[in-house]
């Protein structure tokens, strides 16, 4: 088609030189169309101006099936002292090239001994062309050859004393080029930008036939390019290819480049033997990141069918890439091809990868096979079975010990990948250690989030798979099982299905025997913007504690959202009757830690709620009562658990099985580690109850307590402060500890002796009074219950017999009624006496009476008295009543109570 051009535009200039001035325009457009093909045409609008130095045409417009191919404008023609041909100005559309036949030219050779007769029958002259523009540019084009050809440039073809000379000017191209005596030089500058530059030279000698190979090539080429197009190593650089025939079919060359990155290198000698392009150890070095170096050497051939355009296709190939790392040579992969073929319109490339790589943290071990085929417009990828990735390494938080992709049978198309996609994995992380997870799906059109495939028609793109394994739950230190169903889908990965079995958890005093994990609401992550959300809810039969209290099924439901390093948690607990318990909770992920870290608030609700938290053993049941609390809380997997918070009693009551308190309050701030509960995290617990009946009536219980539960003997409670009502009077307790170290002392203050004998219902005396008494005691009798004992007198004292006694006293013997002469009805002055109380319940007392007579005050009685009484007995005795009384009130309250 350009061959025509040329003799089309030259057969219009042969008439137009020969044609007249007498010609009009219609008349020269007449007879230049005779000798036109059919489909082309011009019209010469102003005619022609001639002389006999130069002919003029001031417009014409050729037309290609009536498309105005080219609208010009002055065309000159000189002979007379020079030769010349210089068009003004000429405006080229675009839209009528789309009316071209496919070439049809002859494919016979062009040679040199062809193109010299011509050149030596031309004159010497210059061809010019000042503005050349394009207009009716397609939308698809190329931008910056849209660009290009939207500016108008100016061009000119020079030829004098055998020199041929070409040059073309635009705003952002130059070109130059030189042909004479086989000699072809050349030389163009492009610059679109400040920041962009190019320039390529060229020097050749060309071989007799031009389609044979050049004897001898050379192509130096420098860039710069913008930050905007390419990375900072390929912004600068320069290439150089050099080629020179060593025989009539081959062709010795290389190729190399450098970088503004001087570890950046690429070597590639070359040989072109008849139609065979051979490449062998040709060396490539690329620093990937700072200090790693990816080095490769290729070799292979390709061999065109024909170097001829038309006969080009089949193109025969076969390569072998070898890629390693400077620093670690062992890091090595072969990417190699053999018998691949590339057509005109179709590829067929087998491909075989194998080796190891190191990319980032992560070390690749790849044996994949895949055949690459399709038409160029539909390339498909199959991977040949037994295919395998094996992937070892840390990304973020998680450690890959072993990762792999079973490939086999996947196939990838412009719309993305199809097939059984499977993985299996092995590793660990903060949370978890020695996972252990298999998935396995189907993917339609799936696209793994990237850009590079093209939207099918009914716009699938999922891959749904199902998934199990199992790990050790790193801060509970117990073993979870999991299985569930999901799909990655767009920018979204979904948990439609999910459950977990977490095995027995005893850690720090708890002990829940099982825990089941399910979702409630589907689990999504959209990866792009780091953003999970979904909704669980966990449930147990039991947790159980340590010191024997117990929650029954407890179950937590949960929402969370955020990026997964720093999730969002809120929902509610419950267990029993007690609940619900409100939580809001973060969970902070880093490359050596999880924390979960929390708070638990319940608002005030019946105080029985926690009647399993008390041990059934102690057979104690919550009878009266409000109670509310707070926790903070932080579960880390190196630390464990650990909490702190208040807990609040008001008017509470409990009911045991000889005994009961009423009124108890109390607000408890806490702490709680792997050590155990501190009970004075803040300050001392302070504990008031209103009345403790246990058979001696108890009242204004106050008490700080002190220390961690456990108790041990190096870390004991701390009891200060003790005081309490009773009998008239009153008791305190400066301080002693549980375990108890060292002796504790009662304090007795101003006890009644008639709530005494009232209490022992001892009836055949009066005795009126009070008494103080400092008991030194052991809370477990060792080696006494109370270690010698002082009981004082605190005021005077009145003994008298009742009539009944006194009748007894006076049928027995003479002693008998000495003795209640002068004790009845008599003022003590002064008593003392020292009591022990051993561990079997032996009591021992020896007291010494000064007193006196009331009606015979002058009489003065001195009385040494001892006595000894099996405490625990008598107590029995005395309390009997009472214990019977509480026994049945205990049993109802445990009815009700459902135990």
């Amino acid at each position: 088609m350009i061959r025509r051009l040329l003799l089309i535009i030259g057969a219009a200039l042969a008439i137009l030189i020969a044609g007249d001035s007498s010609l009009s325009g219609n008349q020269l457009s007449t007879a230049i169309n005779f000798v036109l093909p059919k489909e082309w045409k011009i019209t010469t609008p102003e005619g022609i101006d001639s002389s006999l130095e130069r002919v003029s045409l001031p417009q014409f417009i050729l037309h290609y099936q009536d498309c105005p191919l080219i609208n010009a404008g002055k065309l000159e023609v000189q002979w007379f002292e020079r030769n010349s041909i210089i068009l003004d100005n000429a405006i080229v559309d675009y839209s009528c090239l789309a009316k071209f036949p496919e070439s049809s030219e002859s494919s016979s050779s062009i040679t040199l001994d062809d193109i010299k007769p011509v050149l030596a029958s031309l004159p010497n002259g210059f061809v010019s062309v000042k503005s050349l523009s394009w207009v009716n540019l397609p939308e698809e084009m190329n931008p910056r050859l849209k660009v290009l050809l939207s500016s108008p440039s100016s061009s000119e073809i020079r030829f004098e004393q055998d020199i041929l000379t070409a040059k073309l000017t635009q705003q952002a191209l130059s070109f130059s080029a030189k042909f004479a005596n086989n000699q072809l030089t050349a030389k163009a500058d492009y610059q679109p930008s400040k920041d962009e530059k190019h320039q390529a030279n060229l020097s050749a000698n060309l071989d007799s036939d031009l389609t044979s190979l050049p004897k001898q090539f050379q192509l130096d080429y420098q860039w710069q390019l913008p930050t905007a197009l390419v990375t900072k190593d390929l912004q600068k650089g320069s290439a150089k290819m050099t080629a020179q025939k060593v025989a009539d079919n081959q062709l010795n060359g290389e190729f190399s480049a450098q970088f503004a990155n001087s570890n950046n290198k690429v070597k590639l000698p070359f040989k072109l033997v008849d139609k065979t392009l051979s490449l062998e150890k040709n060396q490539l070095a690329w620093e990937i990141t700072e200090g790693i170096v990816i080095q490769g050497e290729l070799d292979g051939k390709i061999t065109p069918n024909s170097f001829k355009v038309s006969e080009l296709y089949p193109i025969q190939t076969v390569f072998s890439l070898d890629l390693s790392q400077s620093s670690q040579p062992k890091n090595r992969i072969k990417l190699s091809t053999e018998e691949g073929e590339i057509d005109e319109d179709y590829l067929s490339l087998p491909l075989q990868i194998v080796g190891q790589s190191k990319h980032g943290n992560f070390t690749i071990n790849s044996n994949v096979g895949v055949d690459i085929s399709g038409e160029l417009n539909d390339i498909k990828l199959s991977v040949l079975p037994e295919s395998l990735i094996e992937v070892t390494g840390k990304e973020r938080f998680l450690t890959i010990k072993e990762l792999k992709f079973p490939l086999g049978g996947v196939r990838v198309d412009k719309y993305g990948i199809n097939g059984r996609l499977q993985a299996s994995f092995k590793g660990e992380s903060p949370d978890f250690k020695n996972i252990e997870l298999n998935l396995d799906g189907f993917a339609t059109n799936f696209k793994a989030g990237s850009n590079f495939f093209e939207k099918a028609q009914d716009g699938t793109d999922k891959w749904q798979w199902l998934f199990w394994g199992n790990s050790q739950f790193h801060a509970l230190k117990s073993k979870l099982l999991i299985a569930g169903s999901g799909h990655w889908q767009g920018d979204l990965i979904e948990l439609s299905e999910f459950k977990g079995n977490l095995e027995q958890v005893k850690q720090n005093g708890v002990e829940v025997p099982k825990t089941e994990l399910v979702i409630t609401k589907a689990v999504k992550y959209d990866y792009r913007k780091d953003d999970l959300k979904g909704a669980m809810r966990l449930s147990a039969p039991k947790m159980k504690f340590e010191y024997g209290g117990e929650l029954d099924k407890p179950v937590a439901n949960l929402r969370f959202w955020g990026p997964i390093e720093h999730l969002d948690f809120d929902g509610n607990i419950m267990a029993g009757k007690l609940g619900p318990v409100k939580l809001k909770a973060k969970r902070h992920l880093t490359a050596n830690s999880s924390d979960f870290i929390g708070e638990l608030q319940w608002p005030e609700q019946p105080a029985s709620d926690f009647q399993g938290l008390i041990p059934h053993r102690q057979n104690w049941v919550i009878t009266n009562g409000t109670a509310k609390g707070d926790t903070k809380f932080t579960l880390n997997f190196n630390q464990g658990l650990s909490s702190s918070g208040n807990v609040t009693l008001r008017n509470g009551g409990l009911s045991l099985t000889d005994s009961d308190l009423n009124g108890i309050e109390f607000s408890l701030p806490y702490k709680y580690d792997e050590k155990g509960f501190d009970l004075s995290y803040k300050k001392p617990l302070d504990l008031k109850i209103a009345e403790v009946n246990i058979g001696v009536p108890l009242t204004n219980v106050k008490v700080k307590v002190q220390g961690r539960l456990p108790a041990t003997e190096k870390s004991p409670i701390r009891l200060r402060q003790l005081s309490l009502n009773l009998l008239g009077g009153s008791l305190d307790v400066d301080q002693f500890t549980l375990p108890q170290q060292q002796v504790a002392y009662l304090n007795l203050h101003n006890i009644s002796f008639e709530q005494i004998l009232e209490l022992t219902q001892y009836r055949q005396i009066e005795l009126r009074g009070r008494a103080n008494a400092i008991l030194p005691f052991w809370l477990d009798g060792n080696p006494c219950y109370i270690c010698d004992g002082r009981i004082e007198q605190a005021e005077t004292s009145y003994l008298k017999f009742t009539p009944e006694l006194m009748k007894a006293i006076k049928k027995a013997g003479y002693t008998e009624q000495l003795l209640a002469y002068t004790v009845n009805d008599s003022k003590v002055n002064e008593l003392t006496a020292i009591v022990h109380l051993e561990e079997e319940g032996n009591m021992f007392l020896d007291a010494k009476i000064r007193s006196q007579l009331v009606e015979h005050e002058k009489t003065k009685i001195n009385l040494n008295y001892t006595h000894k009484e099996n405490m625990f007995e008598l107590w029995q005795l005395i309390n009997y009543g009472s214990q019977v009384e509480q026994n049945i009130e205990h049993s109802i309250y445990q009815k009700l109570d459902k135990r």
